[in-house]
């Protein structure tokens, strides 16, 4: 049959495949049932086959929903094994499983590594010809196959990918977007499939029946079906019965399609509508569930339609869900009896026994149990939540501890589908009333990992205090809790001291249970709390957290051994080290598809490679993380993600980028209430002001983080890492005394817990302040020491800014062989690692030591000090910042104002902007 009064949603769809090898597209058909969707997505797949293009098609009815992976597997069915073959292990594994394709062994695959080998899958097969991802009746699309639907949508390949749905709207059939789906599609990739004219109408029918309407019946036909050509049909195939339609009779006729559709079933006989409902209710009907006269019949009539590979398909959805809603609820039990008695399959099986049930049953809850967890295990823990509630339904009110067994279950399986609400539901109605400690430590553990992905940080710490105390001397209980109160006091809270009794009671639970697993986890954070409390790194404990780890992907990356152990090293400033732990980490997690997990671990990737001079990388591997944190909806992960990536173009002297990225974090710390984003973003902001030589500004923003300490300093180096920062901004703006005391509290620090990286800093500072109190040679002799432990450290940013500071204090000692060489390494180093604004401050020091400028030209020294003064800075800020003395500051300020002929710092400042070029000007 022709596809009539569509040439405009035909068109778009043309378009839209055509441009396949230049980009990527989505679209989805949206209507009420009937309106042509189907049509036009078979038509648009046909033309896409027709054009070459490798089509992968699903079209679910609405009992595949209880099928898990279904969807997926419908539209993988037709790809090569080599295809598959080509994954890394843990996803091809995982789907395989998943899939059916072989039996799991050991544990159940991570849900992650399927839907990254689904999503690999489809864009490999891209890299050989456009694909053309097709969906019809989105609406019905089984839970974890509409995950990998998801998943694939938000990270298409920039080209060669077409996601097509098509989803019922309106009519009853509902008006939103699957919670699943939402956001998936923007409204510019949205068509509406809108109701036929009279006139394609008119064809239509023509073309189908043989008929020429007249035009009264043609218009009343028309408002009949509101332009629904299904409904049309079915009213014209009714009317037909009764001889020529006659435009002056009523047409005793309902107004609603469901209405006319049960008039064309109820034509059949009883038996074949009793076949006919087994078939409605079956997850994926097969022509062994009718005979053949009831076959032949419904075929003929055109209710079904039988496939090659004998699975019968209705011929529109509305016949299959009006069969199946007018059956009686004897009736409808009875179908899924016959169906569960003759069902091969476990999950499908529990499914129809529990649809026949209507009593509590103790043998039907234990199939619906052991088929959630067959589900589970095949990486669909929604299948296997909405099991364990149907056994939930049939389980006996005795049998209280089996309830709350499967509630705690269910639970457990609906947060890690990510229905957090309905986990919270089952968990709150678990608490409700008197359970045994397991289960209520179990229930308020989960509970509050569901505050703390709901961001709700208070709540969430409260639920871990109140797990811990119901947990008691339970081990195996108490220790997972424990790690987690660590983790969040020095992660959430910043209260590191109390981190430390979790941590050691973690290790204490862990050491008694003997399992590798936990027992790695707890001494790399027993670790990580005794360092950050000033306590050192314990070298042993680290090396036996590595041991002993089982490198668990399913392990919350926080916790994860060679995190902690690699930013551990990080600290000491044995970035290598740190550098090939978080390697293997981040090749682990994306082989098994967890890029959830990746962001935490791509923020320290960039803090690790901005001290190491990588910034390339750096900035790559933050990028990575804000987007990868988008995908996670955190507000808290978005935030991180984009203070480190601030963090990161500070280095790289980004102006523009940089503060961006500032207000995103700091806009995520208000929604998210973690203030480890105002720890990261002002000591970008603060690098970034310093390097652009502007101290005062600089000084300001570390201020104002100093005063987020309460108390003294910490011990350990880290956790002021801007801290020889801003010594340096308070030296540069004249605050000499404050950068003194903080310069030896640093020093005395660093050498107590050998941190030859803070070490160094501290030398340079020294010599800043020794320099400020014009002591050349002293600050001379710190410099030195500064560069010798740069030298053969892994940090060359920082090398390149202690020749910066030598540079200066040769030029003022009037050692300019000296300094020239100083400042040409500096310059080589900050243009090679791509430092531009330090690049820019060595080029200026280079510039005071070129030859004598013209009369009435400002030398280097006199523009840069009046640069100075024209910001606002006072002489006494000046010779600070531009390593010179106070009466060197007057002479050359003299000299500025007679050459440019002003009187004023306010006649020096709009002078300055008419003849010193902007780039000069501090």
């Amino acid at each position: 049959m022709s596809i009539l009064g569509r040439d405009h949603e035909l068109a778009r769809l043309d378009s839209s495949f055509e441009s396949l090898r230049s980009v990527s597209v989505k679209l989805l058909l949206e209507g009420e049932a009937g309106i042509g969707k189907t049509t036009l997505l078979l038509a648009g797949t046909s033309a896409a086959r027709a054009r070459g293009q490798t089509i992968l098609i699903t079209r679910p009815s609405k009992a595949d929903r209880a099928l898990p992976w279904a969807g997926v597997a419908d539209l993988l069915a037709g790809v090569s094994d080599s295809a598959v073959a080509a994954l890394p292990e843990p996803q091809r594994d995982a789907l395989e499983v998943a899939l059916l394709r072989r039996t799991a062994d050991g544990r159940a695959p991570n849900q992650r590594a399927v839907l990254t080998a689904f999503a690999n899958v489809v864009a490999a097969l891209a890299r050989e010809t456009p694909v053309v991802v097709a969906i019809d009746d989105l609406q019905w699309l089984d839970p974890p196959s509409a995950r990998a639907l998801d998943f694939l949508g938000r990270r298409l390949p920039p080209e060669g990918v077409a996601l097509l749905a098509a989803i019922r709207v309106g009519g009853g059939g509902g008006g939103m977007l699957p919670a699943t789906h939402a956001g998936l599609f923007e409204p510019r990739e949205r068509m509406r499939i809108v109701p036929l004219t009279a006139a394609a109408l008119h064809r239509l029918i023509h073309e189908r029946f043989g008929l020429s309407l007249p035009r009264p019946a043609l218009l009343r036909l028309h408002r009949m079906c509101a332009g629904n050509a299904f409904f049309a049909f079915e009213i014209v195939d009714r009317l037909r019965e009764t001889g020529p339609i006659d435009t002056h009779v009523d047409w005793p006729l309902p107004e609603d399609v469901r209405d006319v559709v049960r008039l064309h079933v109820g034509r059949m006989p009883a038996r074949a509508r009793e076949e006919l409902l087994r078939a409605a209710a079956a997850a994926q009907p097969t022509d062994e569930l009718v005979d053949d006269e009831t076959r032949v019949a419904a075929e003929r009539d055109g209710l079904i339609r039988l496939e090659e590979s004998g699975r019968i398909r209705f011929a529109h959805p509305l016949y299959a869900e009006v069969i199946y809603a007018d059956a009686s609820p004897a009736g409808r039990r009875q179908a899924h009896a016959w169906l569960a008695a003759h069902e091969t399959d476990a999950l499908d099986r529990a499914r129809h026994l529990a649809l026949a049930t209507t009593a509590p049953d103790r043998g039907v809850a234990a199939e619906l149990d052991d088929a959630a967890g067959r589900a589970r295990r095949r990486g669909a823990p929604e299948s296997a939540a909405e099991l364990l509630e149907l056994a939930l339904k049939l389980t006996p009110e005795d049998d209280v501890g089996l309830a709350h067994g499967r509630a705690l279950a269910a639970a457990a399986d609906w947060f890690h589908a990510g229905a957090v609400g309905r986990t919270r539901a089952l968990l709150t109605h678990v608490l409700s009333g008197p359970s045994d400690r397991r289960v209520r430590a179990s229930a308020l553990r989960l509970l509050a990992l569901v505050h703390f992905r709901e961001e709700s940080i208070p709540l969430a710490l409260e639920r871990l205090h109140e797990a811990a105390a119901a947990a008691g001397d339970d081990d195996d209980l108490r220790a997972p809790v424990e790690l987690e109160l660590a983790f969040a006091c020095v992660s959430v809270s910043f209260d590191f001291e109390a981190a430390r009794p979790h941590a050691d009671r973690a290790l204490a639970c862990a050491e008694r249970l003997g399992e590798n697993g936990v027992l790695a986890q707890a001494l790399a954070v027993k670790a990580m709390a005794d360092c950050l409390n000033g306590g050192g790194i314990d070298d042993a404990r680290v090396e036996a957290a590595l041991d002993l780890d089982t490198m668990d992907v399913d392990t919350a990356v926080e916790l994860q051994p060679s995190l902690i152990v690699g930013s551990l090293e990080l600290y000491r400033g044995s970035l290598d080290r740190g550098r090939t732990l978080f390697a293997a980490l981040g090749e682990r997690l994306r082989e098994h598809g967890c890029d959830a997990e990746l962001p935490l671990l791509l923020c320290v990737i960039a803090w690790l490679e901005s001290w190491a001079g990588n910034l390339d990388v750096a900035r790559a591997a933050a990028g990575e993380a804000v987007e990868l944190a988008r995908l996670s909806g955190s507000d808290a992960l978005v935030g991180y993600s984009h203070a480190y990536a601030a963090f990161a173009d500070a280095h790289a002297g980004d102006d523009a980028s940089c503060r961006a990225h500032v207000d995103e974090a700091l806009s995520g710390m208000q929604r998210s209430g973690y203030a480890i984003h105002a720890t990261w973003s002002f000591s970008a902001l603060g690098l970034l002001e310093l390097s652009r030589g502007d101290a005062s500004a600089a000084a300001g923003t570390y201020g104002a983080l100093l005063e987020m300490f309460d108390g003294p300093l910490p011990e350990e180096p880290v956790r002021a890492f801007f801290l020889p920062d801003a010594i340096e901004s308070f030296a540069a703006a004249g605050d000499v005394e404050r950068a003194a005391l903080l310069t030896e509290a640093l020093m005395e620090r660093a050498v107590m817990l050998d941190r030859e990286w803070a070490i160094a800093a501290a030398h340079r500072c020294r010599a800043l302040v020794a320099a400020a109190n014009g002591t050349l040679d002293a600050a001379g002799v710190e410099i030195e020491k500064a560069i010798a432990l740069h030298e053969r450290g892994q940090m060359p940013l920082q090398l390149a800014r202690s020749l910066l500071v030598k540079g200066q204090i040769e030029r003022r000692s009037r050692r300019k062989a000296s300094a020239r060489n100083a400042l040409d390494r500096a310059e080589a180093i900050c243009t090679r690692v791509g430092a531009e604004l330090w690049a820019e401050r060595v080029r200026s020091e280079l510039a005071r030591l070129d030859g004598t400028p013209r009369a009435d030209e400002l030398s280097p020294t006199e523009r840069r000090v009046a640069g100075l003064a024209a910001s606002g800075m006072t002489n006494r800020e000046i010779a600070a910042a531009a390593f010179i003395s106070e009466k060197t500051v007057e002479a050359n300020l003299s000299r500025a104002y007679r050459k440019l002929g002003v009187r004023s710092r306010t006649e020096l400042a709009v002078r300055l902007a008419e003849e010193v070029p902007q780039a000069l000007i501090p």
